[in-house]
């Protein structure tokens, strides 16, 4: 399926055909891992019961993304903008190298040509004999400028800070896309293959998606962060909360207003309609981060009920698709009423959560 120049990697819960140098797929198949026993402590703290795998689950690394582009054209996925995807019918997650990402190249690129600098600035320095008052040192990108032997060393010191800047810069981004792409979708293909969602059978999209983004987190040394705030998220939502007011106070009444305006999903849409996950950009970022906030709000507040509610959708035999009112009768046969009193409580809390701003 992967096609020639794979090569294949086993780890206890995941067989991984990669063409990536070795260091990369002893890399991903770790987070695989990580987040696979995030994904399983989760349901054994929520009394949800895991089902063994029968086989190790099917991973695909490609090292380029053109590779990447074209498996992902035969299953009719739109792979634009994305880093990694599991589909449901095939049971097998896809992924290609983020080093290979345009923009890290570009960052790659920035490192190299600083650090090439460095070393022509400094091997110049020190060929400058008796006296001399002016170096002329020459860039790597050609350019040639006359300095004093001062302001090359001050040269030398910023060069090296630019890449300080860089490396940190494109570890960012990387770790970024590790996170909220492999983390994300391998928690769905262990969800699906655990029994926490019915393969072949309708499970609510914002249920799907929502309890994906909880295992998004930086996993520590024990699993992945489920524990933690998902700050990324929680950005997400609140940004779409005050809008273009710059507030950082937020309560029930701005939340309301940005439901209304249509800057945050309204939980009832959430629950009611899936088509709102086909939506990307700034519409599909609210949505995720709307059902992530669900999703963490009755993880935190009703957990009981939550693996209730989320057991009774695994039982849904094969072909089956509920109905809008059917899927909110079934959430409130749960949770209660999707009424405004729900609203205050769920919004409160989440607003009151500890958020961390973006440096």
């Amino acid at each position: 399926m992967a096609g020639e120049g794979f090569r294949i990697y086993r780890t206890a819960h995941f067989l991984v055909a990669y063409d990536t140098p070795r260091s990369m797929v002893e890399s991903l198949s770790a987070r695989l891992e990580l987040t696979y026993d995030s994904v399983t402590r989760f349901c054994q703290n929520s009394g949800f019961p895991v089902r063994p795998l029968n086989r190790r689950l099917e991973v695909i690394f490609f090292d380029q993304a053109a590779d990447y582009t074209r498996y992902a054209n035969r299953f009719r996925f739109n792979s634009r903008g994305t880093y990694g995807f599991y589909l449901e019918r095939t049971n097998r997650a896809a992924f290609f190298n983020v080093h290979n990402d345009p923009e890290v190249r570009k960052l790659h690129a920035g490192i190299e040509a600083a650090r090439d600098s460095v070393v022509r600035m400094e091997e110049t320095v020190k060929s400058l004999r008796g006296n001399a008052a002016y170096v002329d040192v020459t860039y790597s990108d050609g350019r040639q400028v006359r300095l004093t032997r001062s302001q090359a060393k001050q040269e030398v010191e910023a060069l090296r800070k630019k890449i300080k800047r860089l490396d940190a810069r494109r570890q960012a981004y990387c770790d970024r896309i590790n996170q909220t792409v492999v983390q994300h979708e391998v928690a769905h293909q262990t969800l699906y293959n655990t029994g926490v969602h019915a393969r072949n059978a309708f499970n609510p999209k914002w249920v799907v998606e929502g309890l994906a983004c909880m295992f998004e987190n930086p996993p520590g040394a024990a699993g992945g962060g489920l524990s933690a705030v998902n700050q990324s998220r929680l950005e997400d939502f609140r940004r779409a909360v005050a809008g273009d007011s710059g507030q950082t106070a937020l309560n029930t009444r701005m939340y309301r207003e940005a439901v209304a305006d249509g800057r945050i999903t309204a939980l009832e849409d959430l629950v009611r309609n899936p088509e709102l996950f086909n939506e990307r950009g700034e519409d599909g970022a609210k949505h995720y981060a709307a059902a992530w906030a669900l999703l963490h709000y009755l993880h935190r507040t009703q957990n009981k009920a939550l693996a209730a509610y989320l057991r009774e959708i695994a039982s849904r035999p094969p072909g089956t698709m509920p109905d809008p009112d059917a899927e909110q009768e079934l959430f409130e046969k749960h949770f209660g009423p999707l009424d405004d009193a729900f609203v205050v409580r769920f919004s409160r809390y989440i607003l009151s959560l500890p958020y961390r701003p973006p440096n």
